[in-house]
């Protein structure tokens, strides 16, 4: 079987970024048994968490969907159009919103808008701690965008932003937020680019998430499966709901199939 996770939330709780043990052991349980292990985050590959960079996941489906590697071998690497940043870049101050730039191998920031919003900070914090650059706009882009994240702020017009962005962007909202990935992809899609490549019929497929972009992900599948504490739609849309991260959610869960 074919087991696809999300991270955030998923594999590692959101709050106190704590990996369980029990959630190492079952991945690497996974593999001893002959099934395939997954990631399937927005992240960019070039941001993943050590940590779970060092289990032995057979493939890894990143910026949702925007990046996927399987078994060493890149079957799809998007970024963002180069030509099309100047556009961007006004749009977001336009429309008065916090960003950050998701770039290979670290964040970009707007200098020219206050970023004081708490998960831009928490975000910086955990870029930080993993080694990566975090620069402003104004030092000059030397990296390509993957994606980038929006965060409202004081008198901000997001709706207004996400009509001016959606000819091009997949827009996805959760708690002020707007995530954006060039149109097209998504978690499902990049799901069936690995299902494909390994000839794995729907059936023989599972997922573990928690949040709205997780929904098109959970209903791909065979098997969807929600964390406890998970977004309300994304329960609803899972057809097993397991326990929170740091009660084991994962482990418990493929124990329930008979996976481990």
């Amino acid at each position: 079987m074919v087991i696809f996770f999300d991270i955030d939330g998923t594999l590692v709780d959101d709050k106190t970024q704590i990996l369980p043990q029990s959630t190492c052991d079952a991945i690497h349980a996974l593999v001893a048994k002959g099934h395939i292990p997954v990631v399937n985050t927005g992240r960019p590959y070039s941001h993943l968490d050590p940590r779970i960079r060092a289990l032995p996941f057979a493939g890894w489906i990143c910026s949702g969907g925007q990046e996927v590697l399987l078994q060493n071998k890149w079957l799809k690497k998007q970024t963002i159009p180069q030509d099309w940043l100047p556009e961007i870049i006004d749009q977001v101050r336009r429309h008065g919103l916090q960003v950050v730039y998701e770039a290979e191998g670290g964040f970009y920031l707007d200098e020219t808008h206050p970023y004081e919003h708490d998960e831009i900070q928490f975000q910086c914090s955990l870029m930080r701690r993993n080694g990566r650059y975090i620069r402003n706009l104004g030092e000059g882009i030397e990296h390509p965008f993957v994606k980038f994240c929006t965060f409202d702020a004081p008198g901000c017009r997001r709706m207004e932003f996400i009509t001016a962005m959606e000819e091009r962007f997949v827009c996805i909202q959760r708690r002020g937020m707007v995530e954006l990935l060039v149109k097209g992809n998504s978690k499902a899609a990049g799901l069936q680019l690995v299902l494909q490549a390994l000839d794995c019929p729907v059936e023989d497929t599972m997922a573990f998430g928690d949040s709205g972009n997780d929904l098109p992900m959970l209903k791909a599948v065979g098997m969807g499966i929600c964390m406890g504490g998970g977004a309300p739609e994304a329960k609803a849309a899972a057809k097993y709901v397991t326990n929170t991260v740091l009660d084991d959610g994962i482990f418990h869960a493929l124990k329930h199939f008979n996976l481990i």
